[in-house]
């Protein structure tokens, strides 16, 4: 196929020819982590690293330890009172 293209030794006034494409790879393509941040701000994307660090820095803040503890202390004993309903009444 015969295509008009431009390169700064060749214009479209001097010819015509096959123009040669150009391959990248995934290897080609590099983004830096300042560059991922500010995409991720400017178009307020959230992943998988945000919610994880937003996660792990509300279960670190010691304000939240007793919030922690209370939830705890019921889960365990919502557990026990499943266990003892379970070996009460279908256990052999």
């Amino acid at each position: 196929m015969s295509v008009l293209y431009a390169t700064p030794e060749r214009t479209k006034d001097q010819a015509t020819g096959y123009a040669q494409p150009l391959y990248f790879t995934v290897d080609d393509l590099v983004v830096t982590r300042e560059e991922r941040a500010r995409f991720e701000r400017e178009h307020q994307l959230r992943g998988p690293r945000h919610l994880l660090r937003r996660s792990w820095s509300w279960l670190s803040d010691g304000a939240n330890q007793r919030t922690l503890t209370l939830v705890g202390g019921a889960t365990a004993a919502a557990i026990a009172a499943a266990w003892a309903l379970y070996s009460k009444l279908l256990a052999p």
